[in-house]
């Protein structure tokens, strides 16, 4: 909305996806977008960050809602484990802090679309 004022004219859904656009790219990180990321070294061990990192760029590459046995084969495939408990721990702890949630079939996603475009850009996937 700030934005929006700043601009002045009328909204429409192109400046709208501009603006958005513009706020998740922007280095000084209007949204403070850059707490989803730096918030993990604070409040999880070394080893939960690593595994939550690669499950939230798994889902963040995903359009479709993902099972926990392809979350678990992707983790596998970028770090070395047979640790499928851990991993469902993570997912717990990730669910609990609102960066993931588990549907009713059981498949995992990010919560917040605009996290995940945000996650997305912010490395590079």
């Amino acid at each position: 909305i700030d934005e929006s004022k700043r601009r002045g004219g009328s909204l429409n859904a192109k400046i709208i996806d501009e603006i958005i656009a513009a706020c998740l790219t922007a280095p000084y990180d209007p949204w403070h977008l850059k707490y989803y990321r730096e918030r993990m070294d604070t409040y999880y061990s070394v080893d939960e960050v690593r595994f939550a990192l690669v499950l939230l760029d798994s889902l963040a590459i995903v359009d479709q809602p993902v099972s926990f046995d392809d979350l678990f084969n992707f983790l596998k495939s970028r770090i070395v484990t047979d640790d499928r408990e851990m991993t469902r721990a993570i997912l717990t702890l990730l669910q609990r802090d609102h960066y993931v949630i588990q549907e009713d079939v059981g498949t995992y996603r990010f919560r917040f679309n605009l996290i995940k475009r945000w996650w997305r850009i912010n490395r590079g996937l």
